[in-house]
Parts: C-alpha cells; structure tokens; sequence
C-alpha cells in the first residue's frame, strides 16, 4: 500500500511544474502515468525528498523519478508537453519556429523541451487540477493501493480534490496576473470548473472552436486539450491537429 502520510501530503500541496512568475500558464485536468503502486510510490518519495515543494522543476524531478527520454540530446517529444511549447514559440512571435519547415520546428520542439520546459526560473507555468497520475480518464486503481475512503471511486477523489484545489489556483492567478491562463479540456464537466477558477464569463469563439476572456491583467482561453481527436467549428467537427493550436497562440499573440 501506498504510504497514506505523504499522498495526503502531495494531494493537498503539489500543483505543477515551471515558475509561477512566468506570464503563460497552462492548467490541464491531471497528470498522465500512474501506472502501478511502486511507480506512483516513487514519485511521491521523490517529491518529499525533493522539499514538498507547490512547484516543481520538470526536468530534474522527471529526471530522478527515472524518466529521462524526454530530456535527452534528441528526445521524444511528449504528446501535451509539446503542445505547449508551440503555443508559447507563437505566442512569443518566435520567427524561427513560425516560418521554418517541419524538420525545424520539430528540433526546436526537441531542444526546448530537453532544456527549457517547465523549469524552475523558466518561461511556463503547468498545473493540473488533479494531483494524482493516471493512465487516462477512466483508469482508477488507487482503490487497491490506498485505504483513504474518498479514493474509492474516481468520481469521490474528483469531489474531494476539486474545490479545493480549484480555489488555491484561483488565488495564484489572482497573486500571480499571469498574462496568458490557457485551460486544457472543453469538456461539458470541466467548462464550468474552468470559469469558476477564472471567476468570468467565457466568450465561444466559434471559428476556431475555443473560448476566451479577459480579466484584469489576464488572458483566459479554454481549448480541446493537446490529446483530443477533434474540435467543434461552428458545432461541426473537425480533426484536431497543429492548426487548432497554432490558431489558439495567434489569436493571443494579437492581444500582446
């Protein structure tokens, strides 16, 4: 079983990766892994060994909790990590990455995020509303490796963890005014759960099948998450591939 004391511990303090004074901030609903008890026993060690901090350092906490293919000279490119680096390349009006050929953006795909993604004094932000890792949406086998009563079902963990922690990223946005907040999933569970925590009303921006706000300081896109088959044009759908996002970063580049 799972070593109850430290996941309490890690559900309640852990939020992500990168530097929380960065400007683009991605929030998506849960990290992927958590494949076994030994794995997610190991990330949670390692985390307290590493000081229980709210934000880690993504490449040096992978790098010790055994992952390291995606920090290599010629890394594998992680499905979501990627994602939002080509966000942030457009964002960042980077014209090397805007104008180069695919071979290009995917070296400075590689090279960013061996290097920079998710570092501790780096250029982003990564949260995950839900702590735990699991290997998709419907996997659940905390059951079986801990005796907390609300890890029982999935929908129970859901129910513990989101107002919490739903309200503790609302008050780092509001410490932090990050200039860039993008949610990752457009479901009909989590579009409420994203406005919430950006406390505005979401405008849908059908051409290109995400929403938008503005609040304060801050810019507020809720989009398909990195992952997903397909997006909603005009309540039509479409295959979800590198124009969706390239389209999402932009739309926001014009609001710098």
């Amino acid at each position: 079983m799972l070593d109850d004391d430290i996941l309490l511990k890690y559900i309640h303090n852990f939020y992500g990766y990168g530097n929380l004074n960065s400007n683009y901030w991605f929030i998506s609903l849960e990290e992927g892994g958590g494949h076994s008890e030994i794995e997610i026993q190991n990330r949670i060690n390692i985390w307290k060994k590493r000081g229980s901090k709210e934000i880690e350092d993504c490449k040096d906490y992978h790098i010790e909790i055994g992952i390291r293919n995606f920090f290599t000279n010629s890394p594998i490119l992680q499905s979501t990590w990627k994602t939002y680096i080509r966000i942030f390349f457009i964002l960042e009006k980077n014209i090397s990455f805007v104008n180069g050929d695919n071979d290009t953006q995917k070296r400075m795909l590689r090279n960013y995020q061996s290097n920079d993604f998710g570092r501790t004094h780096g250029q982003m932000c990564m949260m995950e509303l839900r702590p735990l890792p699991s290997k998709n949406l419907k996997t659940w086998i905390y059951p079986n490796i801990s005796n907390f009563s609300f890890l029982k079902t999935k929908q129970e963990y859901q129910n513990y963890v989101d107002t919490f922690r739903s309200k503790e990223i609302q008050n780092k946005i509001d410490k932090y005014n990050p200039k860039f907040v993008i949610f990752l999933s457009r479901s009909k569970e989590t579009i409420p759960i994203w406005s919430k925590i950006a406390n505005t009303n979401f405008e849908d921006i059908k051409e290109f099948g995400f929403l938008y706000s503005k609040k304060n300081h801050t810019n507020f896109i809720i989009s398909e998450h990195a992952v997903a088959k397909y997006y909603l044009k005009y309540d039509k759908k479409f295959g979800l591939g590198n124009a969706y996002f390239d389209n999402l970063g932009n739309f926001l580049s014009k609001l710098i």
